[in-house]
């Protein structure tokens, strides 16, 4: 009962969570598959203490509906024997979830991260016929074109930034877009205009940025992206407009990936909470040249961030004991072994347990200057799981 609750719950989750990924990435159907493979650690933390109360909830409700408690107690079995059991099974899942946290889901969510972004012209046409735009946040690049035929764009207009540093904003009736990878030949060649005679012209590639000396981010090269607008009207900062007959854009497309605090084993998450001037976020805003203030607010910023991990998974992990207990409980004192009157029972302080760690996440990133004083809500639901398991167990022993 327990394996099979918490196999449906997670993929159910899993399946769920994944939805919105697919759809961004236009995913295939392997990839597809194996995003929701990746996805299901995370959701397995949720639904094992749950689908454990649940299930604690059934078995104590059917021994007790059934007089089997009765009769154990008749024979000299003490009710604290009798829920020995459910206080193991808890321990073991706490102990499985504590693996999950530290080894499997910082993996598994890294990995998940991973998924179909190699394939980024799909990636790019895919966003083009959904949201008509697309935009690469690392080099400033932006596009959006009002239809997106195979590898042409009609009615496009791109913002980018030229090899000196100065912005400009193209409108072009058409467009045409070719992405090489990054392991391509150092040489390619322009796609020719339509309707003209002109010969094509061969660029050259630029060499690969080198990644950041961070321990806790790294550079991607995702190759490069052409660009070749057909008549168009390219606008720079001071706003001067100047007809351009077919030019070419490229984009180098280096990608910072950071790695997120779920992302990380707890003995990361403690070196980043001891020194949070190592990590990328605040070497990156020291170089961007911000001030001291700016500066505090972000080191603030990442100890919340690495605070509200730590602590949600220390809440998640006691979650586990104290809901089975709870469950034990309740199925023993209400005497029903119905699978739909033990999740009734059940499901309450379960999802109360859960909501309360996810809001404390919350309020604590919200709030970097209060982050300590507001940790106390991540336990909230488990001290209130903690109060009715010592009255409700407590009155269970002393029948």
């Amino acid at each position: 009962m327990l394996v099979l609750s918490t196999a449906a719950l997670t993929f159910f989750l899993a399946i769920a969570y994944a939805l919105s990924q697919l759809r961004e990435r236009g995913l295939g159907p392997a990839d597809s598959v194996q995003l929701v493979l990746y996805f299901v650690p995370a959701m397995l933390v949720f639904a094992m203490p749950i689908s454990a109360l649940l299930t604690t909830t059934l078995v104590y409700g059917r021994l007790s509906a059934d007089n089997e408690l009765t009769a154990c107690r008749a024979s000299g079995v003490s009710m604290s024997s009798l829920l020995w059991p459910a206080l193991a099974v808890g321990l073991l899942i706490g102990c499985t979830n504590f693996v999950l946290f530290d080894r499997v889901i910082p993996w598994a969510k890294e990995s998940a991260a991973r998924v179909g972004t190699d394939h980024i012209e799909r990636i790019f046409f895919n966003r083009m016929q959904t949201k008509k735009s697309f935009e690469y946040k690392a080099q400033g690049f932006y596009i959006y074109a009002k239809h997106t035929e195979g590898q042409m764009l009609y009615g496009v207009v791109a913002r980018y930034m030229n090899p000196n540093g100065q912005r400009f904003e193209a409108k072009a009736p058409a467009a045409y877009v070719r992405f090489f990878p990054a392991e391509a030949t150092t040489e390619v060649r322009e796609v020719p205009r339509p309707e003209s005679g002109k010969p094509p012209r061969h660029l050259t590639r630029e060499e690969v940025a080198s990644a950041p000396g961070c321990w806790d981010a790294r550079v991607v090269n995702r190759g490069r992206a052409m660009v070749q607008f057909f008549d168009v009207y390219a606008t720079d900062e001071s706003n001067e407009r100047s007809m351009l007959d077919s030019p070419t854009i490229w984009e180098v497309l280096m990608e910072t990936q950071v790695l997120k605090p779920e992302q990380l084993t707890l003995s990361q998450l403690n070196r980043r909470l001891g020194n949070a001037r190592d990590t990328f976020e605040y070497k990156n805003a020291v170089a961007l040249g911000a001030g001291p203030e700016a500066l505090d607010q972000t080191e603030k910023s990442l100890r919340a961030a690495t605070v509200a991990e730590m602590q949600s998974r220390y809440a998640s992990m006691a979650s586990c004991v104290l809901l089975v207990g709870l469950g034990a409980a309740l199925g023993t004192m209400f005497r029903h072994g119905h699978i739909l009157t033990a999740f009734a029972v059940s499901m309450g302080p379960g999802l109360f347990a859960i909501f309360a760690v996810l809001l404390g996440v919350h309020m604590v990133k919200a709030a970097p200057a209060q982050a300590h004083s507001l940790i106390w809500v991540m336990w909230l639901g488990n001290a209130v799981v903690a109060v009715l398991d010592v009255i409700l167990v407590g009155r269970l022993l002393r029948q």
